[in-house]
C-alpha cells in the first residue's frame, strides 16, 4: 500500500537488500508499487555499483505520467492484470506508470478469455492506447496500435509462439499473488 500510495503521488523508492537477511517479497513489492527498482548486494561492497546505476537512472528519467488504456474488442473479457494496479471497467482496463527511464522496459500482463473462432482465424485481440510527458520535449506525446491474435488447432504451432520471458513473467506474477493469499 505504501508503494503504491507514493507511486500515485509520483515518487518511486528504491529497495535495496543487503545480505541475506531481508524481507525480499516485501522489498520487491514495494519497489514494484512504485515503479522503482529493486537490487540485491550481498555485502557492501557492492553498495556504490547500484547508487551509481540509481543516481543514473534518476538523471536519465524520458516519460512521466505514463496513462495506458487498453480497449479490447469483442469477444474478449479482461479477466486481471498481474503484478500491478489497474482498473478494469468492461473492456476496458487502465493503468499508469510513474516515469520511465532511458533503455528501461516495462510490461503489462493482462489476462484475457477469448470467445473460441474456427482455426486459421486472425481476429482483433484490443487496441492499446498510450500517453506520457516527455521529459526531452517537454510535450505530451500519444502512441496507439492494435494487438490481433489467431486460431490453430496444431500443437506445433501454438509451442512455436509462446514466448517464453512472458510465460515466465506471468507465473512468476501469479505465484507471487498465491504466496500472498
Amino acid at each position: 500500500d505504501l508503494g503504491a500510495s507514493l507511486g500515485k503521488s509520483g515518487i518511486s523508492v528504491t529497495t535495496i537488500g543487503l545480505g541475506l537477511g531481508f524481507n525480499e517479497d516485501l522489498m520487491v513489492r514495494l519497489a514494484e508499487k512504485s515503479d522503482g527498482n529493486h537490487a540485491f548486494v550481498e555485502n557492501s561492497r557492492d553498495l556504490a555499483r547500484i547508487f551509481e546505476y540509481e543516481f543514473g537512472d534518476i538523471l536519465s528519467v524520458v516519460a512521466q505520467d505514463v496513462e495506458i488504456e487498453i480497449r479490447c474488442a469483442t469477444g474478449v473479457r479482461p479477466l486481471r492484470v498481474l503484478g500491478r494496479e489497474a482498473d478494469i471497467v468492461g473492456q476496458r482496463v487502465y493503468t499508469t506508470l510513474n516515469q520511465l527511464y532511458s533503455e528501461q522496459e516495462k510490461y503489462i500482463l493482462l489476462e484475457v478469455s477469448v470467445d473460441s473462432h474456427e482455426e486459421a482465424t486472425d481476429i482483433p485481440l484490443a487496441e492499446i492506447s498510450l500517453s506520457y510527458n516527455n521529459m526531452v520535449s517537454q510535450r505530451v506525446n500519444r502512441f496507439s496500435d492494435s494487438i490481433n491474435i489467431g486460431f490453430t488447432a496444431r500443437r506445433d504451432q501454438v509451442e512455436k509462439s509462446i514466448d517464453v520471458s512472458v510465460m515466465e513473467s506471468a507465473i512468476l506474477q501469479i505465484a507471487t499473488e498465491q504466496s500472498d493469499e
